[in-house]
């Protein structure tokens, strides 16, 4: 490539020969290599490249001809400069040295018309760029079921094109790395350009096993488990493994966590097995500078997911009972893997009973919720007609029990919130690629408690980064979307309006 960008190349008349012309034709003998060195390229020339701009147009297969077309199109999308005196134009001051061609001066032009030929590298540097560099720019999901955030994160990366792996930074009350059950879904397919591999991938997953499943499909590879209480942090890795008939397993290697990481690197590669990093984090060590710090070196080490469940905040005695649908054991049809799914045929048979005439309803699958929503009031009813049917009968079930329901301890919730503020403030420059945020109020977090805690962590992502581009006229509020089954935050119910 040196010989080729010459700087006094020239024609048998003596005319410059352009420096694109020479990559045009190296790249189009079929040498598009320069897809990861790229990043680093680009880092060293100080050139960053436009977060708006869509990669989608250029996703094709690393293996199609066409990915390696010369086109100025994907640099002028990208913000980038498309000739060689456009890129010395956009070079920082000290490497516009007329004594002679330093090397920044070098690595911005190739790093620039590499971007011109080829659009997989333009696209790649414009994710890099969301990854940790740009501004904030995408939406938070908020979901009911935790096991719903795997969609999000399997379709985030497949519009994005950030593939993996990833770091997770797990906020939660529990590690959620459960073993998946048995699956005949091979979940190391191409669920990146397959939308309904991607959907069958993200269809076994549970509120408890999900980034188990997020490794196995090769997004996740390593899980910053930040979770409430003291203690120092310790790290561990998972070997993953499953048999012939479909059955999963995890093998627990403990022990000095870099010596771990060569011995299970030499079994990877032996058995093809996923590994999984695991750091688990007492939140108050949040509060030690040196824990804080060794922290967010790993977390910035990589892009990362940042997935927050609002139960990170509940105490044991403020959490609720099971869901009614629950409760009820066998008197209830079997529930849906993720239970705020509408199609569940469990909603079915509820919504029936709960449409039926009033009056109490002594045996069957959730009769005591049934029966306290049929006694509320009209306008009681009216209220709860916003919710999801699975949302009204766990309301109706934390009604049932007569007693007002016991909330979050205040002064608790906003020592936690300021420790993760301070910590989240150190990855100010380097974004998570994507934000989820689990409810999990079906038995976890007080329906009540979900405005509240739904609302703190909002601000806190608005705090440190930003809000979205279209916020609403008062504010900078991120931008949210909600998955199936889960109402907005404005609908959500109020406890003043069902006690007195």
């Amino acid at each position: 490539i040196a010989s080729f960008v010459g700087w006094e190349s020239r024609t048998d008349s003596g005319t410059p020969i352009p420096y694109h012309f020479h990559l045009d034709y190296l790249f189009s003998s079929g040498f598009c290599f320069l897809k990861h060195p790229l990043v680093s390229i680009l880092n060293i020339s100080r050139m960053n490249s436009s977060s708006s701009y869509s990669s989608s147009s250029s996703s094709t297969s690393s293996s199609s001809s066409s990915s390696c077309s010369p086109t100025a199109a994907a640099a002028a999308a990208a913000g980038l400069p498309t000739s060689s005196s456009a890129a010395f134009a956009m070079a920082p001051e000290r490497s516009r040295s007329r004594r002679g061609p330093g090397r920044s001066k070098e690595l911005l032009i190739l790093a620039s018309l590499a971007l011109r030929v080829c659009p997989r590298a333009a696209a790649a540097a414009a994710a890099a760029e969301q990854r940790g560099l740009g501004d904030w720019q995408r939406c938070v999901f908020v979901a009911n079921d935790h096991g719903q955030v795997l969609g999000e994160w399997l379709r985030g990366a497949a519009e994005q094109r950030f593939g993996g792996p990833l770091s997770v930074l797990h906020i939660d009350a529990h590690n959620d790395l459960n073993v998946p059950e048995a699956s005949s879904v091979e979940l190391k397919g191409d669920w990146l350009s397959n939308s309904s591999h991607r959907e069958a991938v993200a269809d076994v997953a549970d509120l408890a096993n999900f980034q188990q499943i997020a490794t196995w499909a090769g997004l996740v590879d390593r899980v910053f488990w930040i979770r409430p209480g003291w203690g120092s942090p310790e790290d561990s890795v998972l070997k993953l493994g499953q048999d012939r008939s479909g059955s999963f397993s995890e093998e627990l290697l403990n022990g000095p966590f870099n010596t771990l990481e060569h011995q299970s690197a030499t079994a990877r590669k032996a058995a093809d097995a996923p590994l999984l990093r695991v750091h688990d984090i007492p939140d108050q060590s949040l509060a030690v500078p040196v824990e804080k710090k060794a922290l967010l070196d790993r977390v910035r080490a990589e892009p990362y997911i940042l997935d927050i469940d609002l139960d990170f905040f509940v105490e044991d005695e403020a959490a609720p009972e099971r869901p009614p649908w629950l409760a009820s054991g066998s008197d209830c049809p079997a529930a849906c893997r993720r239970w705020p799914e509408l199609a569940c045929p469990l909603w079915e048979e509820m919504e029936a009973k709960v449409s039926s005439a009033s009056g109490f309803l002594s045996s069957g699958c959730a009769s005591s919720a049934v029966s306290v929503y049929r006694r509320l009031s009209l306008e009681q009813q009216e209220r709860l007609s916003v919710l999801h049917l699975p949302e009204q009968l766990i309301l109706a079930n934390q009604l049932s029990t007569g007693t007002r329901p016991v909330r979050v301890e205040q002064q608790q919730m906003a020592r936690q919130a300021s420790r993760l503020r301070a910590f989240l403030a150190g990855l100010k420059d380097h974004p998570p690629v994507l934000v989820t945020v689990a409810r999990s109020m079906d038995a976890f977090t007080g329906i009540f408690d979900v405005p509240t805690l739904e609302r703190t962590v909002l601000e806190l992502v608005q705090e440190v980064w930003g809000g979205h581009e279209d916020e609403d006229e008062d504010g900078h509020a991120p931008c949210v979307s909600y998955a199936e089954g889960t109402s907005e935050l404005e609908n959500m119910p109020a406890e003043h309006d069902f006690y007195p």
